[in-house]
């Protein structure tokens, strides 16, 4: 667009100098303008490529991130929600409960998902993490929450209410969201001592406040 203005701009630019100037002048200012208008096309080429060749490697990366990984959802029954993404860069898929609950202060409550799922990878394993909007409107938080490789039965989110009311959990509300996590499998080395490090023992709040 920048390219398009500035060639057909020229002539009129052209105009108004020759009107106030002739001679050598006039060529050198038109010589001054027309190199003005090659270098501008050339940057503006050169812009409109690396945009494209960026669109270009994320698209790959996307796609190659997709081949690598998959997640396999089952739904006990049709009326059960998949999780699903709130957005294309939401880390999480959010959760949806299966059935209506309500938690006391203080107190926790198993809450049905209806969902089982497996993975195409080994590598990764299924965080089930809170809402962010649960923990700050009503002090909702999620326990326990890890969804191992080899395991296929239903996902079941354990909420604990922190807040001062009664919490209700209505059947199809957002109750946490699974976060894909890699993982690694190290060896276990038995040893007879640990190596020396500065801190050594110290435990709580051996670091300061």
């Amino acid at each position: 667009m920048n390219t398009f203005l500035i060639v057909y701009s020229l002539p009129i630019c052209l105009s108004i100098v020759y009107s106030n100037t002739n001679g050598p002048e006039f060529l050198n200012l038109m010589c001054m303008m027309f190199m003005t208008t090659i270098v501008s096309v050339i940057i503006n080429h050169k812009i409109n490529k690396e945009k494209m060749n960026l669109n270009l490697n994320y698209n790959n990366n996307n796609s190659k991130m997709s081949e690598e990984f998959e997640i396999y959802f089952k739904r006990d029954d049709e009326n059960v929600k998949i999780p699903i993404k709130g957005s294309e860069f939401s880390a999480g898929f959010d959760m949806y409960a299966n059935e209506d609950a309500t938690i006391e202060p203080n107190d926790k409550a198993m809450i049905s998902t209806g969902i089982h799922c497996t993975l195409s990878s080994p590598e990764y394993y299924l965080r089930v993490a809170p809402r962010s909007g649960l923990a700050a409107k009503h002090a909702i938080n999620v326990l326990a929450g890890v969804v191992d490789y080899d395991y296929t039965g239903e996902i079941k989110v354990i909420l604990i209410n922190h807040g001062k009311e009664t919490f209700t959990v209505n059947k199809y509300d957002r109750v946490a969201q699974l976060i894909p996590t890699k993982i690694i499998y190290p060896k276990i080395k038995l040893v007879d001592e640990l190596p020396e490090a500065k801190r050594g023992s110290g435990g709580f709040g051996s670091t300061g406040k």
